[in-house]
């Protein structure tokens, strides 16, 4: 059979695209094996983490189980502490303990038979006729006027009160008395302790007391009153979140940082003293403060966080001092009365030109 050279130039072309497809398809082919590869690998990667997740649940079973079986111990250790003949003779040695302290002089010489016998009292007697020297009936000494006692502490079984790291931690306050004296020997306040407690009006806070933990006030909502030794040096985050009551705080000397929502929605707080202790306020640290009228920063601060000012409607002037090296956004965000007292060429008024915030210079 003859093939004219037209046949064979098309039959050299056909193999010619042959060889081109099979060439695209063995590149194909390697592309789809790479891939092959990867997914294979991260097949194995992800039953690696499914192992992982799988080990860390158990994990987190067994020590679930064992928190459950601390918890038990600890509530049959607190009910067994709380039996009423326990209590009941507790708060009859503390009623009468309190009445014997708070008696007077006068009631303490009444009811000691010795002071009736003094030398003076036998002397006024010794003229008296012979006949008259029998012993005399007992006058009835009239019972001493009952005195007026102060508010009770709360019982001790309303305090769950625990020893973490060497120090005397009130972890809960179970009441709900308006007013609380803080038991003698703590030393920190702990994690929302006293969270949700809506009754609460005011507070006393003993001098040994070095740190109000975490949410420790969080939404006492009734709050009006706190007094915060000069021993606090640590105030936490949340500490008095949502105390819509409280009006006036002092923060004493020695406490370093107003932490995020410290007084978030405080909204009746009209006055606070920043110690000159503090270097840095936190993020929304007075947010919602809106009773707020004027505020003076220490010359050791060096930080503002994000919105801690913000929405204080009432709030009409704040002193910035040059110690400020930063001031997050919107840290004054809504309040639309302020005036920052800035010096001249400080992070302050650069501050307030960059946002178009009132301001004015002082020295």
């Amino acid at each position: 059979m003859v093939y004219n050279d037209e046949y064979v130039e098309q039959m050299e072309k056909v193999i010619a695209d042959l060889r081109a497809g099979m060439k695209e398809l063995n590149e194909q082919n390697k592309s789809l094996r790479a891939e092959l590869d990867t997914a294979k690998a991260e097949t194995e990667r992800l039953a690696a983490a499914q192992e992982t997740i799988r080990a860390l649940t158990e994990e987190n079973a067994h020590l679930r189980a064992e928190l459950d079986t601390i918890k038990a111990e600890n509530k049959a250790l607190r009910e067994k502490a709380e039996t009423p003949a326990v209590l009941q003779a507790g708060q009859a040695f503390g009623e009468q303990f309190t009445t014997f302290y708070e008696l007077t002089d006068a009631e303490l010489k009444a009811l000691s038979p010795k002071r009736e016998t003094s030398p003076a009292l036998k002397q006024e007697t010794a003229p008296a006729p012979k006949q008259e020297t029998s012993p005399a009936p007992k006058q009835e000494t009239p019972p001493p006027a009952k005195p007026k006692t102060k508010p009770m502490p709360s019982p001790a079984s309303d305090f769950e009160i625990a020893r973490e790291y060497g120090k005397t931690v009130l972890k809960k306050y179970r009441g709900n008395a308006e007013n609380v004296v803080i038991p003698d020997g703590v030393i920190n306040i702990g994690v929302c302790a006293f969270r949700n407690c809506t009754s609460l009006t005011s507070i006393t806070i003993h001098d040994r007391v070095t740190n109000i933990g975490y949410g420790a006030f969080d939404n006492c909502s009734s709050l009006k009153s706190i007094i915060i030794p000069k021993s606090v040096t640590s105030i936490g985050y949340f500490a008095f979140y949502h105390c819509a009551s409280l009006t006036s705080i002092e923060i004493p000397d020695g406490v370093k940082s107003i932490g995020e929502y410290t007084f978030y929605d405080c909204t009746l707080l009209s006055s606070i003293i920043i110690p000159k202790s503090v270097i840095s306020i936190g993020d929304c640290a007075f947010c919602h403060c809106a009773s707020l009228t004027s505020i003076t920063i220490p010359d050791r601060v060096t930080n503002i966080g994000y919105r801690a000012f913000s929405f204080c409607s009432s709030l009409k002037s704040i002193t910035i001092p040059e110690s400020v090296k930063n001031i997050d956004d919107n840290a004054f965000d809504k309040c639309d009365k302020l005036t920052l007292k800035v010096c001249s060429g400080s992070y302050g008024e650069r501050y307030a030109k960059n946002f178009h915030l009132k301001y004015q210079l002082i020295k």
